[in-house]
């Protein structure tokens, strides 16, 4: 089983996505100097994913970070509780039936991923459910 995508299969809103998190992860303050550099240091990763420059200029066109967002991401549950205690948090008898029920739901969607990605249907279910 695979669980990481390999960044070439990663779509543009994928690939933005993983990247403010990656910079979410990574900064202490949302002053936009920091940002542009760092969007900066980010491009040939971008680059080695296969997206044009053209394409990673226009995703992070007038995009600013949100100093509200990022000082959220400092304070990440899963990253500032152990790992007991969080699981016991966020995993319930709710949300393992809700998990259930989504899996028959979304069953052609997920098929479609497993078969393109390689990602365990569960796996994404479970981050779901989370989220």
């Amino acid at each position: 089983m695979r669980i990481a995508l390999p960044t070439k299969m990663l779509g543009l809103g994928a690939m933005v996505a993983a990247a403010l998190m990656a910079f979410l992860l990574s900064v202490q303050t949302a002053r936009a100097d920091d940002f542009q550099a760092w969007v900066e240091r980010f491009w040939p990763t971008a680059k080695g994913a296969g997206i044009t420059r053209q394409t990673y200029d226009l995703a992070f066109k007038g995009m600013t970070p949100d100093p509200k967002v990022v000082e959220a991401a400092n304070f990440q549950p899963e990253y500032v509780k152990p790992i007991g205690e969080y699981i016991d948090r966020v995993v319930s008898d709710k949300r393992v039936e809700t998990g259930k029920i989504k899996l028959v739901e979304n069953k052609e969607l997920l098929d479609a991923i497993e078969k393109r990605y390689g990602v365990d249907r569960h796996i994404i279910v479970a981050i779901w459910g989370v989220e």
